[in-house]
Order: structure tokens, then sequence, then C-alpha cells
């Protein structure tokens, strides 16, 4: 009679410890080890931040608050004060009540001329015009709700650490689209801040940390951006030792790596109340802007992992927010993960496999089965982790289909968006020295202003440039606006025009 283990054939035998087997689940595939790393790097930050995005809580208004709107100066920089939302948004900062709304623009028009076609320039200069504790940064194509600074300004007042303090965004979802390339597209501009307002809301619940408080508004104490020293490195701020600058982009990343460096505490006032609403503009400049975007990001994340007071201050934030960059391309990533997961031992598809494997006398037909089967198989044994994966993806966007569910028709374009941006990503980090303001020709919008200015009259007056920003008069309400002029006398607040 034959030995028991003469009995069993080679796949059936029981596999002995040690010899491709572990007592403790079965793990010895060194892929098993590969996709837990790859798993629990990605997923972690996503369960904490689910938790932490409905564990947050803004800072509520007080009874009888210190800080009002008369505490507060708006300063709006503009190089297109012409777009559909300039007059509009504008409005909307008025029927905030602050103390003084300062339009400072980089085209003669007349309201506050900056010396050149430059945010950074326009910001301080905007900033030397206030007398305020606050100061409201707004682009000029946002929107505020009426109760915008009500709802915003409480932040400072119950922290008086909160140094600078950003808002939930939203983009404005065209009611009718021309194409449905123009729908395709108008769906990823709001996803795109969509997916930003879980991140900042999130990060700054854990650990105060965030990426970016969006230069589309943002709230700041003015001792910080009136400092001198703020004054000279945001005016010469270079990057990659020296050799890349000064930059012109980057100004709000600049804005909130100096707050957090310097000890400041930052605030995300998430609310209805606070909710701003935006235009990403044209696909031309919403092109530009996410390859200036990722830009931005390689060189700002960079910095502030060079920062010993963000390991100190944000240990969540340097894992979650800054390193999670370097590895989030979901175009690379996703099938990585995907293969480490098939080749590992928690998929059960490689033992499948082996157990399925065909002895020497099995003909062509049986080969051809058993293919098909471990094809099959292969498939059963990801779907798990692809259901998973694609679960997770809805995360962040979730609110805007619960919002639109008819949207939902375009889904697939989303996820092709967000593989597609991986490559954006890509170039974005071979090219990081390109500190252009993709999406607009600033540098053709400065000759004109150059030429503008040299053809003015000697009793024109001109600001002049200084590396301490630029100088500033005042002078007569813009023809070229005469809703200004309506606003200066409809509301409490007057909208200073200077030049």
């Amino acid at each position: 009679m034959p030995a028991f283990h003469e009995i069993l054939t080679p796949v059936q035998q029981c596999p002995v410890p040690g010899d491709g087997w572990s007592l403790s689940m079965g793990f010895t595939n060194s892929w098993t080890t590969a996709f837990l790393v790859l798993f629990t790097w990605r997923y972690l930050r996503q369960i904490v931040h689910l938790v932490a995005f409905w564990a947050y809580r803004p800072a509520e208004p007080l009874t009888n608050p210190m800080i009002t709107s008369a505490d507060v100066t708006v300063v709006i920089p503009t190089i297109d004060p012409h777009n559909a939302h300039f007059q509009a948004g504008l409005t909307s900062a008025c029927r905030n009540l602050p103390r003084r709304v300062v339009i400072c623009a980089g085209v003669e028009i007349d309201v506050l001329a900056a010396d050149a076609a430059n945010k950074r320039v326009q910001v301080i200069a905007g900033a030397k015009a206030s007398n305020t504790s606050i100061l409201a940064l707004m682009d000029d194509h946002v929107l505020w709700k009426d109760t915008f600074l009500q709802y915003a300004l409480p932040a400072f007042e119950r922290d008086p650490a909160v140094g600078i303090v950003g808002t939930n965004k939203r983009v404005i979802r065209d009611a009718q689209h021309d194409s449905l390339t123009h729908r395709i597209l108008n769906m990823i501009q709001c996803l795109y801040l969509e997916r930003h307002n879980f991140e900042i809301r999130s990060s700054n619940t854990v650990d105060g940390g965030v990426f970016v408080v969006s230069g589309r508004t943002s709230l700041l104490r003015s001792c910080i951006i009136k400092d001198p020293s703020f004054v000279h490195n945001f005016l010469n701020d270079y990057f990659f030792f020296g050799r890349v600058g000064p930059l012109v982009v980057d100004d709000d990343n600049f804005i909130t790596r100096w707050c957090i460096a310097h000890g400041w505490r930052v605030k995300i006032q998430y609310r209805d109340e606070t909710l701003i609403t935006t235009s990403l503009g044209s696909a031309y400049k919403f092109s530009g802007g996410l390859i200036r975007w990722v830009r931005t990001t390689w060189r700002s994340n960079t910095i502030s992992l060079l920062s010993w007071h963000v390991w100190v201050s944000q240990p969540w934030s340097v894992y979650a927010v800054y390193m999670s960059l370097f590895t989030n391309f979901a175009l690379f990533y996703d099938p990585l993960l995907l293969y480490a997961f098939a080749q590992s031992d928690l998929s059960g598809y490689q033992r499948n496999r082996s157990s399925g494997a065909l002895n020497e006398h099995s003909n062509v037909g049986d080969v051809l089965m058993t293919e098909t089967a471990n094809d099959k198989s292969l498939f059963v044994a990801l779907l798990p982790l692809i259901c998973w994966m694609c679960i997770c993806k809805m995360v962040k966007p979730f609110a805007f289909f619960w919002r639109h569910p008819q949207d939902l028709l375009i889904l697939p374009a989303y996820f092709a968006f967000t593989w597609a941006h991986s490559l954006i990503k890509l170039k974005g980090l071979l090219t990081f020295y390109n500190a252009k303001w993709e999406g607009r020709n600033l540098a053709s919008l400065n000759a004109d202003l150059a030429k503008s200015r040299a053809g003015k009259t000697s009793s024109s007056t001109t600001g002049s440039a200084s590396t301490d920003g630029p100088l500033s008069t005042t002078t007569t309400l813009p023809s070229v606006f005469p809703a200004l002029t309506e606003l200066n006398t409809g509301f409490s607040t007057g909208v200073d025009s200077m030049v």
C-alpha cells in the first residue's frame, strides 16, 4: 500500500512551514508586503480625512464681537477688470460693509495702478493703502455672500493665534452648456475646487495644516502683510538656490507658508455663510492654470518640508498634505496597486492559479479552458479592490454629485481627468523652474502698460517701482466703470479710487 504522501499530487500536498508558506496568515510573498505598504500609504490618509471632515467645527460668531466688518479692508488685485464677474464681485464685497475697498489694477483705469501687472506688487500696494486690523484679499472674479465677513471674522476672535483664514469655494456651474465638451469642462472645474474643499477642511481639523489658503479669498491680520520683512521677502521670492525668481506666481502659497513658519495658526471657515463662488475661465485659461498650480505645488511643498516648524507643528500634514504629493499619480499608482494585489497572497489569485495547474497529460482543450478560468479568477480576485478604489474616488466629489446628480452621466470623464492629471503633474515636476503665469499674457499687458505710461503728460500721476512695493496717489473714479460711482454712494462703504 503506497504511503499517504505518495497519493497526493504535488499541488495537493500540504505546504511545509518555511517552504513558501507562513503560519501567520500565509504572508510570504514580497508582493504582499508591497501591497500593504502601497495601500496603507494611500488610504490611511483617505480614511483619517473622511473622519476629520465630519469632525470639523467652524468658529462660531460671538454675541458681541470685537472684530467686525468695519475692521476690514478688502483688496482686489486685477489685471482684467472687464471680466464678467468683476462688478458683481465688487458689489458683493461692498454688501459686506467693510471699512474700505481698494482696487489695485495693473492696467490704466485710474483706480489704483500698480507699477506692473504683478499680483504680488498689487497686493502690497493695496495693503499699504489699508488702515484696518484685518485685510481681505479677493480675486477679481470672486463673489461673496452678504454674510461672508460676519461668519469669517470669528475665527480671529475665537483664537488670537489665528493669523490667516480661508473658506470653502465653489465654481459657478453653468445652467446651459453649448456642447458636451463644455459640460464636461464645467464639471471638471467644479470638481477641482470641490476636492480642494475636502482636503483643506480635513487636514485643518487634524493638526491645523493646509496645502494652501487660496488666494481667491483669504483674510489676514494686517500686521503680517505690513511687516517690512514680509514685504521684502514677498517681492523677492526665489526658488531652487536662487536660480528661479523673483516669483510672480505662488503668492498665496508664500503667504500661507510665511504665516505657518512664524507661528500663526491657519483656520478654515467652512460653512454655507462663508461660501465663495468663482469662475475658472475658458478652457485655455483653465489648462494654463492647471500646469501653473501643479508647478506651484511642487515648489511650495518642497519648501514646506524644509521647514522645521512644519514638522513640529503639523506632523500629520507632513505625511498627508506635503509628502503625499510625491506619490499621488493615479495613472501609475492605480495599476501598480492592482498588480501588487494580484501577485500577493491576499488576492488568492496565485493560489487558485497554482491549484488549477495541469499535469503533463492535459490536452489542448483543457489548457484553453484553464486559461479562460484563470482570466475570470483574476477579475474576480481584483473586483473587491477595484470597487474600493472607485468608492474612494467618489468621496471628495460626493457633495457635487449630490447637488447635481444629472452629471453622473458623464462620471467617466471625471475618472479620465484624474488619470490625465497625473501627466500634468509629471510635466509640472519636469518644468518646475517655469514660473510663468500660464493662461494670461502678462508680458504683453506690461508692455502695453509701459507704453501707455510713457505717453502720459508730465501732469499725470504715476507710481514708481521699488523692492518694498509701489507708491500710489488718489485720483478720480474711472469713467470706464460707472457702476463704481453708484457703489460709492449706494453703500456706507466707499470704493477707494487711487492711481
